[in-house]
C-alpha cells in the first residue's frame, strides 16, 4: 500500500470542496495462487470375473440288457440357469441329446450320506454300506450343504489330492483322485444359496461339474 494512504476515513479538501475518503486495506491479488480444480474421481476398475466352468446334468438309466446295471448319461447345461433356478435342475440344456459317460470311482462326490445321514464327501459310496468306503473328510453330523461347499471352495487347484486308505486290507494304499471333475447331487445343489452356487460354478477346483439327478425310470 502506498505510504501516502492510510487505512481509515478522512476528509480531503480540493477546489473548495470537501470529500469523505475511506481507505481500506485489501488482499494483494497479484500474489494469490489459484487452487487447481479437483480431478474427477475415477471409478475403480472391476476385476474381470472368472468364467463359469463346464456343467452337466448327470443321470442314470437301467441297462436294457441287464436291469441290474446302470448306464450314465450327461447333458451340457447353461450355468446361468442352474444359478438362477435352485429347484429347476431341468432348465434348458445346451444340447437336447444326452451322451453316455463313465464316472470313475475316484471322481469326488458331494452328496447325501445314505448310510449315516448328513453329507458325504469322497469317492463313490459302496452300495453295501461298507466301512471301507473312501470318505475324504470325517463325518460331521452338524455339517450343512453350504458349510461343506465353502470348505470345498477353499481347496487348492489340486483339489482333494492323494487319498490314503486309513486302514483295513488296503491300509496305507494311496490313490490319485480325479480332480478334473466333481459330482454334486441335485439334492445338495438345491440347498445351496444362489450366490454360493454362482461362486461354486466359477471357483471350484474342477473343470467339469456334474449335477446328479440319480436314477430316471
Amino acid at each position: 500500500m502506498p505510504k501516502t494512504l492510510k487505512p481509515g476515513t478522512s476528509y480531503q479538501h480540493e477546489n473548495g470542496k470537501t470529500y469523505l475518503v475511506t481507505v481500506q486495506e485489501v488482499m494483494d491479488l497479484t500474489n494469490t495462487k489459484t487452487k487447481p480444480k479437483p480431478k474427477p474421481k475415477q471409478k475403480a476398475k472391476r476385476k474381470p470375473r472368472k468364467p463359469f466352468k463346464k456343467v452337466f446334468k448327470l443321470f442314470s438309466k437301467r441297462d436294457e440288457k441287464d436291469p441290474d446295471m446302470l448306464q450314465r448319461y450327461r447333458v451340457p447345461m447353461y450355468p446361468t440357469g442352474l444359478v438362477k433356478y435352485s429347484d429347476k435342475i431341468h432348465c434348458r440344456p445346451k444340447k437336447k441329446k444326452a451322451t453316455s459317460c463313465y464316472i470313475t470311482f475316484w471322481i469326488p462326490r458331494f452328496e447325501r450320506d445314505y448310510q449315516h445321514g448328513g453329507i458325504w464327501v469322497g469317492g463313490t459310496q459302496y452300495p453295501n454300506g461298507s466301512d471301507d468306503a473312501c470318505r475324504f473328510w470325517d463325518w460331521d453330523e452338524g455339517a450343512t450343504a453350504e458349510s461343506i461347499a465353502e470348505k470345498i471352495l477353499r481347496l487348492p487347484s489340486t483339489g482333494f489330492g492323494t487319498y490314503t486308505e486309513p486302514g483295513g486290507w488296503n491300509g496305507g494304499m494311496q490313490h490319485q483322485t480325479d480332480n478334473e471333475n466333481i459330482v454334486v447331487s441335485s439334492e445338495i445343489w438345491k440347498q445351496m444359496s444362489r450366490g454360493l452356487r454362482k461362486r461354486f460354478l466359477r471357483n471350484v477346483f474342477a473343470d467339469n461339474i456334474y449335477i446328479d439327478l440319480g436314477l430316471e425310470e
